[in-house]
């Protein structure tokens, strides 16, 4: 169920919102996408733009061509037409749009929230639309699954990359989602403005956390950012200032 105190200052519309609504602002908003039913209430995806509107069309036409317009929107039309939710845009006016979707997503996912943020973009030039929505729609049966849940031990290494896992547990059991983020952030909160190579890096949060893939030790995307960087690149929330090639600079953890 969605924490009430995490939407706390958020409007709610059903979507596909009416004409003229939401309004627009000179500044900016942050938005989740959530799906009810029975009583249960969980957001899939989050969300920033400087025009409410026009976003909430984009999602509503669900063009091929923007791969996260397409998710969203195939995902809405699905749980909507297919699971039966009611699907709702909760939104709130921002100023700092970025590092307020980071704080977002990152409270859910610690709270053990699955969000389609979570998906690799593809290429609509050389992507197969069917498999595609196929893609959204198993997502789409997981998240809403009773029985399937993230398990710590079986996630992927990167916010992009999460497994799946098959089968009952316990009902009751809290699952929490850990995040590369998450092991960069704790590994280095106590080193502030110190620098590291990208080698002592990767051997630090291996040492902090044991199951960590030095293969995904990339700690540009937690600073200037990469191809599937972290959502805190280029934010404030960002964990690293980049020094040189392969040389990083700790932040201060009050900074993020």
């Amino acid at each position: 169920m969605a924490s009430t105190n995490r939407f706390d200052g958020f409007t709610v519309v059903d979507f596909p919102p009416s004409t003229g609504s939401p309004p627009e602002t000179p500044g900016g908003y942050v938005y989740v996408f959530c799906w009810i039913r029975d009583g249960d209430e969980s957001a899939f995806y989050v969300g920033q733009t400087k025009r409410l509107a026009g976003r909430m069309n984009d999602y509503y036409l669900a063009q091929f061509a923007a791969c996260t317009d397409f998710r969203v929107g195939e995902a809405v039309r699905y749980l909507r037409d297919s699971k039966k939710c009611r699907i709702v845009v909760r939104y709130k006016a921002s100023t700092e749009m970025r590092k307020d979707e980071y704080g977002l997503i990152r409270e859910l996912h610690l709270s053990g929230v699955r969000l389609m943020n979570d998906f690799s973009s593809y290429d609509y030039r050389t992507a197969d639309e069917t498999e595609e929505r196929a893609a959204v729609q198993r997502f789409c049966d997981v998240i809403i699954s009773k029985s399937e849940f993230w398990n710590v031990g079986e996630i992927g290494d990167h916010p992009s990359e999460p497994h799946k896992i098959e089968g009952l547990v316990d009902k009751g059991r809290s699952i929490l989602r850990v995040t590369n983020h998450d092991r960069f952030f704790e590994a280095f909160r106590e080193h502030a403005n110190l620098e590291y190579s990208t080698a002592e890096i990767g051997n630090k949060v291996k040492e902090r956390f044991p199951e960590f893939n030095l293969g995904s030790n990339r700690p540009n995307d937690h600073a200037q950012g990469n191809k599937g960087e972290c959502p805190c690149a280029r934010t404030d929330s960002r964990i690293f200032d980049k020094v040189k090639v392969g040389l990083y600079r700790v932040r201060p953890s009050s900074s993020r």
